[in-house]
C-alpha cells in the first residue's frame, strides 16, 4: 500500500531514498514520503497483530499524505536535501511511531507543521533542537492543551508592528479558531503541560481582575484613551474579536504562565495555518 520505491540504510535512523519517481520541483512527491514512512514504520515500530497493523499502516499513510501536502505548499522555504538528514529522519521516526499508535489523536497536523519547519533552510541549530524535541512532546498532549499553548502565545508573545484597532482585530481573527479550544482548560491539564516541558507557572500571580488591564497598560500610548474605561469602550466598538481573545485569555488565567521554547514551537505550528500559512519561529526561538 506504500508503493514500490526502495530504501537503503546509510546510517542509524537514516535512509537514502531511491524513489519510484523523481522528486518534483515543488517538493517531495507523495511516493517519496510514503516510501520513507514505510521504512520507518517497518524498522522502528513493534510487531502488531494483523488487524492492529492494518490500522496502524492506515494512520501512517494518512500522515504521509498530510506531510507531503504541507511540504508542497511550503516548498519555497524548505530545503529538500534535509529529507535525507539523519537528525530530520529521527524526528520523522518519532512522528511516524506516534501516528501509528494514535492516528489523528497524535495531533498529526501539528506534527506535520513541525517536521516541515524542521526542514526549513534558514533554521538555526537551536531551533532545530527545539523542533525535534517538540515532535516528541506533541503526541503526549490533547488538542485542548495545544489550544491553550496557542492562546498563551497569541496574547503573551505575539505583537503587531503598528498597533491599531484594525491590526489587533486581524490578529485576533487569525488566532481565535485555534485558541478557543483551550480556553477552558482545567488545572490538572495545565499541570500536565508543565510536566511535559511546554510551559512554566510564573512565581508571582499577575492575573488582573479586568481582562483589558494588561493590554491597556501596553497599548494606551497608541490610542486616544486616557483611562481604562475609554480603552475598553473603543475596543468593544472597533475590535470585537480582539475583545473575545482578551476575554478567553483572562478566563484561562493565561497571564500566569510562560511558554518554554518547546511550547512556543508547538503554538507556532498550530497557529500557522490561520496566520496565512506560516509563522516566523525565529522571532521567539533564536
Amino acid at each position: 500500500m506504500f508503493g514500490k520505491s526502495q530504501g537503503q540504510v546509510v546510517a542509524a535512523n537514516s535512509t537514502a531514498l531511491q524513489a519510484a519517481r523523481d522528486i518534483n520541483v515543488h517538493g517531495l512527491s507523495l511516493a517519496d514520503v510514503e516510501t520513507a514512512f514505510k521504512f520507518f514504520f517497518e524498522n522502528n515500530f513493534p510487531r502488531l497483530q494483523e488487524e492492529a497493523r492494518i490500522q496502524a499502516e492506515k494512520y501512517v499513510r494518512q500522515f504521509a499524505e498530510t506531510l507531503a501536502r504541507d511540504l508542497d505548499s511550503s516548498a519555497q522555504n524548505v530545503l529538500i536535501a534535509k529529507f535525507g538528514d539523519p537528525d530530520v529522519q529521527a524526528a520523522m521516526v518519532d512522528a511516524v511511531n506516534a501516528c501509528a499508535r494514535k492516528g489523528s489523536a497524535a495531533n498529526t497536523n501539528v506534527l506535520s507543521g513541525l517536521i516541515v519547519q524542521r526542514m526549513a533552510a534558514a533554521n538555526s541549530s537551536f531551533l532545530d533542537i527545539v523542533l525535534s524535541e517538540a515532535v516528541t512532546v506533541v503526541p503526549k498532549l490533547t488538542g485542548e492543551q495545544i489550544g491553550f499553548l496557542a492562546l498563551v502565545h497569541s496574547r503573551n508573545n505575539v505583537r503587531v508592528e503598528v498597533p491599531t484597532w484594525n491590526s489587533l482585530q486581524t490578529l485576533a481573527m487569525m488566532a481565535l479558531p485555534t485558541v478557543r479550544l483551550g480556553a477552558k482548560l482545567g488545572e490538572s491539564q495545565k499541570l500536565h503541560l508543565i510536566y511535559a516541558g511546554a510551559m512554566s507557572r510564573k512565581p508571582i500571580r499577575l492575573h488582573a481582575d479586568d481582562p483589558f488591564a494588561a493590554p491597556y497598560s501596553e497599548l494606551r500610548s497608541h490610542f486616544a484613551a486616557a483611562e481604562l474605561k475609554d480603552f475598553k469602550s473603543q475596543a468593544l466598538s472597533e475590535a470585537p474579536a480582539y475583545c473575545e481573545l482578551m476575554g478567553l485569555w483572562h478566563e484561562a488565567a493565561g497571564s500566569d504562565f510562560d511558554l518554554t521554547s518547546v511550547g512556543i514551537a508547538i503554538a507556532c505550528a498550530v497557529l500557522a495555518p490561520g496566520f496565512k500559512g506560516s509563522m516566523d519561529y525565529s522571532i521567539w526561538l533564536n
